[in-house]
């Protein structure tokens, strides 16, 4: 059986490997098919997310990243994919998030 992605994550994880946490989320939170996940993919208007899978999305990402809470102003800038990307990768750069266990 094949290990889930965050296991096989680097020590020094690339943008890259955060997208592909990310997008691994989305398909197991929104039930979508990950060929449906782009970067520029809204998280309600092409994903058919809801306020509460966004909710559900959060709390899976804060986990699988071991970090703090998103803060408001993080919250209400989450559009679309990409936005994640971002968020999660400026807490991995600057080491208030990890991706391994």
């Amino acid at each position: 059986m094949k290990e889930p992605l965050h296991k096989q994550v680097k020590e020094q994880p690339t943008k890259e490997d955060v997208a592909l946490l990310i997008k691994q989320a989305i398909e197991k939170v929104l039930g979508v098919d990950h060929h449906a996940i782009t970067p520029d993919a809204s998280l309600i208007l092409d994903l058919g997310g809801n306020s509460l899978d966004l909710i559900e999305l959060q709390q899976t990402l804060e986990d699988m990243f071991h970090t703090d809470p998103l803060s408001s102003a993080e919250e209400e800038s989450i559009k679309c994919v990409n936005d994640l990307i971002d968020i999660f990768w400026s807490r991995v750069r600057n080491g208030t998030a990890t991706c391994s266990e």
